[in-house]
Order: C-alpha cells, then structure tokens, then sequence
C-alpha cells in the first residue's frame, strides 16, 4: 500500500481473517471506520502520521490525536478491555474522536475520558452497538454529545459527564 493516499470509508468491511496491516508512508488520509468487522485484526502500521497502539488508531493533528478507529479485535485479541490513560497513555493527548471510532467494539466494557482535558465532542454513532460496554466517563471538557453517540448499549450503561452545560442530541441514547 505504499502508493495509497487515501483509505475509504469502511475500506476492508468485514474481512474478518485480515491480522496485519502495513500502511504505506503516502497515506494522508482514512475515511470513516475502515477496519470494521476486521474480528482478527491486531496491528495496523507503517505510517507515522497513523499510529496503532493497543487495538487503537490514532491520527497526529495539529493539536494532539484523533481516535480513527478502536479495532474489533481490542480486549480481546490485543490491548485490554478497559480503555483509559494507564493501559492507553495516549488518551491523555486526543482532542478528537472520529465517527463511530468505537462502534461495534464488543470486548471494551469501560472508556475513560477524564484526561483528555482537550476533547470537547462525542461524535455521531461513537459507541453504537457496544454491547459490553459498562461505563464511559467523559471529560469536563466535553460540551456536545451527537446522534446515537451510545446507541444500541447495553441497558445499564453509566456515563459520567462532569461538565455543566452540555448539548445533548435527543437520539444520543436511543435503544438502550
């Protein structure tokens, strides 16, 4: 994939015996969940701008990391099923998560937010269809929480928002 520059939306949907990937150093750009469905998949690398740790791909920004996408693969095949700053010390820099980053990750049972002091959103689909999912603590920086952001959770998820005044889309919990 040397020559690659862009990865599309849902790129490798569903190769579900797909275990490596090497990006080529050209790649400047990933589109909306390219590894979904990727079940065995535990290494994504070669691109310095992408880097994968843990079952997590995060993309270098101007002002720190973006979360592209959390492998299906993450608590259970690599990284543990409990994403925070001390199994994931790069959480501490992600000031954006992208769309349905987490969707359909069914091993992760906690996501904790609380020292990525420079992430203000939860986007649209973010952990739709995370079934496991327990608990998520969110950020006092965290101002805007969008469309179906924990639908399709389980029915006893906690999600700790600690800030004041924030904007709640009205499906951002639907299906739970």
């Amino acid at each position: 994939m040397n020559s690659v520059k862009t990865l599309p939306d849902n790129a490798f949907y569903s190769c579900e015996n797909l275990q490596s990937v090497v990006l080529g150093e050209d790649l400047e750009d990933i589109g909306t969940a390219p590894f979904s469905g990727c079940d065995s998949l535990t290494s994504v690398g070669g691109n310095d701008n992408y880097i994968c740790t843990n079952g997590i791909i995060y993309e270098n920004n101007d002002t720190g990391k973006t979360i592209i996408e959390c492998l299906s693969s993450r608590g259970d095949l690599v990284g543990s099923s409990y994403v925070d700053a001390d199994t994931d010390p790069e959480l501490v820099d992600v000031t954006e998560i992208a769309e349905g980053a987490f969707q359909n990750c069914g091993s992760i049972m906690s996501v904790d937010f609380s020292q990525s002091e420079g992430l203000t959103k939860i986007p649209r689909d973010c952990f739709d269809g995370d079934d496991n999912l327990i608990s998520v603590i969110l950020p006092d920086t965290v101002d805007e929480i969008n469309d179906g952001a924990f639908t399709n959770t389980r029915k006893y998820l906690s999600v700790t928002v600690p800030a004041i005044e924030v904007a709640i889309a009205t499906d951002a919990f639907d299906d739970i």
